[in-house]
């Protein structure tokens, strides 16, 4: 076996997240979107071949594709230059579906619980990605001589490797180059042998990890006090409040991943959205005061009498490179938004006069937002970055997390809205976006993801680690969340 070439060691972040992969603690992130092409049966595109092709562009294109990692399982790993690819392990084509919404939007979610369960194998020699395929083929109403080709691709990637906003850098890769493959004589050209290996070249310019493009600057105050929180005996500190509400305890078994998606339509998120630029707040801001009034409403105060939310920010803004934007890796750090008794309060007394729950909502809501614009001006000073190289063993400090409690109830990922392309007749188009991670086993409770389509809405998944949260939980919240969605917008008739 070749001795693979080392790039470099992984960063601090990129070791926070390669360490729960060695552990089973967290498989992969996956970003999946629905890709649709009007076409005639007699001039079927043959999707196989020309999303083959594409992905060959992609993957010499995007150096993150083209690294393994060596090393997993110890204190340093490290990544690695591979020489080639094996395309037919990494770009799966799944059983073909008649198309029909529900079943398809079914059995994606199970295919996405599948992905998720399963870690990566083989880091050294194959990078941790896949690409999954699910095609499908319905007539048209324009004639029974048109139909439309769709087609279902889950990108699968170590977060070591990717993000969730690198997902949506993936997919915005593949729709510009089908498209460019089914427009050009380019369609009928590959790089790859007949046996789909394609050979990397010698040079590979990965990013460095984004604790060392950044100078995290750590405060005294916010140094000594994380260390307090950290190390400090609790008898010194006080008559504390009661934890927060996090699920059941830090588990590894079962590490299955549970999923629910909400689909939320154009006309219900343009009003939504106006109703947030009303209120001068966010989508994000908003989803976190709907989940803390659908929680406060299902979980009795005896059981919750806080709650600790966490959004991710996008730290590619902050970079000052070029092109950060388009950048594969990871690049977020984190904010924690506490809710305390007083506020579940709130909304406990009004749990049945949707007016006041309302108002409560919103003023929760620009709560969180002034929160997020304040640690944006102050990012990277005292950012928990900052912290990470103080940590020796990330694999020891998971393993100590067993059966203990979470430090959070949820996480909500908002990677934003994909371009479509329904602009352009005769091209590949994305019709639906969807966002899903794996069961986060030392993470939060529960994950909120979302992801959409510029023109054709949104998708919320909600994933959990199986048994961690009550079933009857989950299914409310995404009751809850379709309701009120919907009432907020103003179109409570339907649409969800």
């Amino acid at each position: 076996m070749t001795q693979s070439k080392v790039i470099r060691p992984l960063g601090g972040l990129e070791q926070y997240s390669s360490s729960r992969h060695s552990l089973g603690f967290y498989s992969c992130v996956a970003g999946t979107c629905r890709y649709t092409l009007s076409t005639r049966p007699k001039d079927d595109p043959n999707p196989q071949h020309i999303f083959q092709q594409a992905v060959e562009d992609i993957v010499l294109a995007l150096p993150s594709l083209r690294v393994g990692i060596k090393d997993e399982d110890s204190k340093t790993p490290k990544f690695v230059q591979l020489e080639h690819l094996d395309l037919p392990y990494h770009l799966e084509w799944a059983e073909e579906s008649a198309h029909h919404e529900q079943a398809d939007q079914e059995v994606l979610l199970r295919k996405l619980a599948d992905r998720h369960s399963n870690a990566f194998a083989d880091l050294e020699q194959r990078p941790p990605w896949r690409l999954t395929c699910v095609r499908s083929y319905s007539p048209s109403v324009a004639g029974p001589d048109t139909g439309v080709c769709t087609v279902d691709a889950i990108f699968a990637v170590h977060h070591a490797i990717a993000d969730g906003l690198s997902t949506a850098v993936f997919h915005s890769h593949l729709l510009e180059v089908l498209n460019k493959r089914l427009s050009s004589t380019a369609s009928s050209s590959s790089t790859s042998p007949d046996d789909g290996t394609i050979a990397f070249p010698d040079e590979l310019d990965l990013p460095p990890p984004v604790d060392t493009i950044l100078s995290f600057k750590l405060s005294w105050s916010f140094f000594l006090s994380t260390l307090w929180n950290e190390f400090g005996p609790a008898w010194l500190s006080g008559a504390a409040p009661s934890p927060p509400w996090t699920g059941r305890p830090i588990t590894q078994e079962p590490s299955r991943v549970a999923l629910r998606a909400l689909q939320i339509p154009a006309l219900v998120l343009s009003g939504v959205l106006a109703a947030c630029r009303a209120h001068s707040v966010s989508l994000t801001p908003l989803l976190h005061a709907v989940i803390l009034s659908s929680l406060a409403k299902r979980i009795p105060e005896n059981e919750a009498q806080s709650f600790i939310a966490q959004t991710p920010i996008n730290l590619r803004p902050s970079l000052k490179i070029m092109n950060a934007e388009k950048l594969m890796g990871t690049h977020i750090t984190g904010e924690n938004h506490l809710f305390d008794k007083a506020t579940l309060g709130l909304f406990r007394s009004q749990a049945d006069d949707v007016g006041d729950a309302e108002e409560y909502i919103w003023s929760t809501a620009a709560a969180v937002k002034a929160q997020l614009q304040r640690r944006l001006k102050t990012i990277p000073q005292d950012d928990q970055l900052g912290l990470l190289p103080y940590v020796s063993d990330w694999r020891q400090r998971w393993l100590k997390t067993l059966g203990r409690p979470r430090s959070v109830t949820w996480e909500i990922s908002n990677i934003g809205s994909m371009p479509s392309n329904s602009e352009t007749a005769g091209h590949w188009h994305i019709t639906q976006a969807m966002l899903t991670q794996s069961a986060n086993v030392a993470g939060p409770a529960f994950n909120v993801n979302v992801a959409g389509v510029r023109e054709r809405g949104v998708t919320i998944t909600l994933s959990w680690q199986e048994s961690i949260v009550e079933i009857e939980i989950m299914e409310g919240l995404a009751t809850d969340l379709g309701e009120w969605l919907r009432r907020i917008a103003g179109t409570e008739a339907g649409g969800l």
